[in-house]
Order: structure tokens, then C-alpha cells, then sequence
């Protein structure tokens, strides 16, 4: 699952349903994750440096979006 999530932030950043919609458009809508079962990959990502997270605003509330790092882009290239 490290490598689709890597592949889906490869087109920049995205908040967590965001990441869930495109995982399931990638895979068919064959996602065996529920719902809360990303964020401890993100989590794992961020830890391993290859994604990092930041709270930005949105409609008066804060969304954490996540972003590959440079070292995640290297990450998802062969």
C-alpha cells in the first residue's frame, strides 16, 4: 500500500479523502483498507521521510494535506 499512496501524492498534495478517492480510482475500487486504516501509512510515510504533512485553512477549518518529499519522489521513480 507505501507505493500506491507514494504514486497518488506523486501528482501533489492531497488531504486524506482526497488520497482515498484517488487509491480507489487507481485500484479499480478493489481498496481493502477502511477507512481510518490510511492514516497510519501516512503516518509511516512521514516518519520514513518521504512524505511530510502540514495544517492548512480551508472554508474556516484546518485540513492536514500531505506531500512527498524529495526523497519520496525518488521513492516513486524507477
Amino acid at each position: 500500500m507505501d507505493r500506491q499512496v507514494l504514486a497518488v501524492l506523486e501528482r501533489g498534495p492531497l488531504y486524506g479523502y482526497l488520497i482515498m478517492e484517488a487509491l480507489r480510482v487507481r485500484l479499480g475500487g478493489d481498496l481493502d483498507l477502511p477507512a481510518g486504516g490510511l492514516y497510519p501509512v501516512l503516518r509511516r510515510l512521514e516518519r520514513l521521510g518521504y512524505v511530510r504533512s502540514a495544517w492548512v485553512p480551508h472554508e474556516g477549518r484546518q485540513r492536514r494535506t500531505y506531500e512527498l518529499t524529495e526523497m519520496g519522489l525518488q521513492e516513486c521513480r524507477p
